[in-house]
């Protein structure tokens, strides 16, 4: 998957993770992301041998972050939540910062 952009946040290309983001900078492009379809056993027990969980960045067609709400009781424009790995910080941070990915800028 590509062509993702991160609000809130930078991106560390060496070590595949999120970091604070430079000064002035709202969003940065995030690099090509492998999608690995796992069985839940499989999943879970991956999720167990990290050393630090991961962040839940939900992802957004815009960065409106808001829609009418669907069948399902999310909003039309909230596609999934992606686990990305970070600096030093607990995945808290992030959430206070509102780190976003979208999958379009407004210009």
């Amino acid at each position: 998957m590509h062509g993702l952009f991160l609000q809130g946040a930078g991106w560390d290309v060496p070590n595949c993770a999120m970091q604070e983001s430079n000064q002035g900078q709202l969003f940065t492009e995030v690099p090509i992301i492998w999608l690995k379809p796992l069985n839940v056993e499989d999943y879970a027990a991956a999720v167990k041998a990290l050393p630090m969980p991961d962040y839940d960045c939900p992802l957004y067609k815009t960065s409106e972050r808001k829609g009418t709400l669907s069948t399902t009781g999310h909003s039309t424009n909230f596609v999934m939540y992606l686990q990305i790995k970070y600096h030093e910080e607990e995945p808290a941070h992030w959430t206070r910062r509102g780190v976003a990915l979208l999958c379009m800028l407004d210009d």
